[in-house]
């Protein structure tokens, strides 16, 4: 694996893997991605110091920024030893930060239990919706919003009915796609 940087979610180097000082190398290194599910990379790190590693952490592989969303594990394996395995998760997991809520363009929300009868297009422009609600992003600004949907690589399909209970938009985001039988690709780009 080539040189590896961990930045913090203020986009600062934290670390480079490897390194010599302080000394830490990459013992291991697994990258999972299939189309609509795993994408995370899980590394082993070596090191003769502690890490000061934090949720929001990441870094970028082939194109895709990976988060730590969870504590990392670590374990002593000597005085000056100490072991680390540590997950990032792509892009697609982010979307479990967002409740899926009957909103409007405007951010308007007024329920998270509810059914909808929409096309396809019409469930996925709400997933951005939730996003720009959260993200506090107005109908104004939806050009700044990190999250954007392309419309015209989506089917035109027919309008169902579907019930949602205090999903996230992860899970409504599959949800969806397995009742209109299509897949779906997340792509990034970001500076």
């Amino acid at each position: 694996m080539d040189l590896l940087v961990v930045y913090s979610r203020n986009n600062e180097v934290k670390y480079e893997l490897p390194s010599y000082e302080p000394l830490l190398t990459i013992e291991s290194a697994k990258a999972q991605r299939q189309l609509m599910s795993n994408d995370y990379v899980q590394i082993q790190v070596k090191g003769s110091t502690t890490l000061d590693l934090e949720i929001g952490d990441w870094i970028e592989v082939k194109g895709g920024k990976y988060s730590i969303r969870t504590i990392s594990d670590v374990s002593r394996t000597g005085e000056d030893t100490f072991v680390y395995n540590i997950t990032f998760y792509g892009a697609m997991y982010e979307l479990m930060r967002y409740k899926y809520r009957n909103t409007s363009i405007n951010g308007r929300s007024s329920q998270n239990t509810f059914d909808l009868t929409f096309t396809l297009k019409e469930f996925l422009r709400l997933i951005v919706y939730n996003v720009m609600r959260v993200e506090g992003i107005s109908e104004e600004n939806i050009n700044n919003s990190p999250w954007v949907f392309d419309e015209n690589n989506c089917p035109e399909t027919n309008p169902i009915t579907m019930s949602f209970d205090q999903q996230n938009c992860l899970s409504a985001l599959q949800n969806i796609t397995k009742e209109f039988d299509v897949e779906f690709r997340i792509i990034q780009e970001f500076n």
